[in-house]
């Protein structure tokens, strides 16, 4: 049997005993017998089993990684993780690299299931993209023995390295962008509490306007189901609107369309954006393009390094985006 196809499973089907008791025995744990423990080691001799630390060192340039994601972040509507993943996934296969996709529903989740790529015992690493709860984090942490990454957030009290986008900051600069023009009634659009780039999209805007001395009206915060009813826009309407993405900035263009409202001579719109994302709309909206393809092919390398036990101490890098101007915002002159 290949050294590829044994798992501690296989053994322990030999050994008529549980996957536990093998990996204790292997690892040299108390709780199993000295002889179970010599039979366990025979066995794996026998049947060529290479633990994967051992494989990994032995196979530095043919890595199996393990991508797992959240069912509900990936949104057709919304594709920001979804891209990200793709470029994963292109990343890998430029490194020569197997690349295994798990979607993690939200009953696996709330239930702490193993995924299949750990239960499996043959990849060198994961890639976690999006967010999990803390409980499936934890369980992840334990149950996975290989390095991780983190793409996209940053849990708490984790020693993982982790790739996130500059979503914070670059909020602040295109709000200041339309303070800047002479907007001080700006709405923020997105879905704050569903992904944590939304979040920290929010929060930016949140310090840029708070640093002008402006209040962040309750009724200007536009999110989760409230995106699909945006009637409750009040009448004394806000000038300009902040859009958390491309889909977003599609939705209130069309809104504001069937109000008759023009873009930018009666309303400005600035939003995230997405490479790759079409609309089939004709909008040009000002814009910050977060960089999705330099946060998978990050996600990828800083995986190697681990894998490669290059380095121990913890890494978090901020991918940034870029600016784009176009002609969705119009200045609003003071009077003097």
């Amino acid at each position: 049997m290949g050294d590829q196809q044994v798992r501690m499973k296989d053994i322990a089907a030999r050994a008529g005993v549980s996957t536990v008791t093998v990996s204790k025995a292997l690892a040299g744990y108390s709780g199993v017998s000295e002889s179970m423990r010599s039979r366990i080691k025979e066995l794996a001799r026998e049947m060529g089993y290479e633990p994967v630390g051992e494989r990994r060192k032995r196979k530095r340039d043919s890595f199996s990684v393990g991508v797992l994601v959240p069912e509900e972040y990936l949104s057709q509507t919304e594709p920001f993780y979804a891209m990200i993943l793709q470029h994963v996934v292109d990343e890998c296969a430029r490194c020569k690299c197997n690349a295994t996709t798990e979607i993690i529903g939200l009953q696996m989740e709330k239930k702490c299931s193993v995924p299949m790529v750990i239960r499996e015992e043959n990849m060198d690493g994961l890639i976690l993209l999006g967010s999990f709860d803390r409980p499936y984090l934890e369980m992840l942490s334990h149950k996975s023995r290989v390095p991780l990454v983190y793409l996209g957030f940053m849990p708490d009290n984790s020693n993982a390295d982790c790739i996130i986008s500059d979503g914070f900051y670059a909020a602040c600069q295109i709000t200041n962008y339309l303070l800047n023009r002479g907007h001080t009634q700006i709405a923020f659009i997105g879905r704050i509490l569903e992904t944590p780039i939304y979040m920290e999209q929010y929060l930016g805007y949140v310090r840029a306007m708070t640093e002008h001395g402006l209040p962040v009206r309750k009724e200007w915060v536009i999110t989760g189901q409230d995106l699909e009813n945006l009637e409750i826009i009040p009448e004394d309407a806000p000038t300009a609107y902040v859009c958390g993405s491309d889909a977003v900035a599609d939705l209130l263009s069309r809104h504001l369309a069937r109000k008759g409202l023009r873009c930018p001579e009666d309303v400005s719109i600035v939003k995230f954006g997405t490479a790759g994302y079409v609309s089939g709309r004709e909008e040009d909206f000002t814009v910050y393009k977060l960089d999705v393809k330099e946060m998978g092919k990050k996600a990828v390398h800083a995986l190697f390094s681990r894998m490669n036990g290059e380095y121990t101490k913890k890494h978090i890098s901020i991918v940034t985006g870029h600016f784009q101007e176009k002609e969705s915002v119009r200045t609003i002159h003071t009077e003097t």
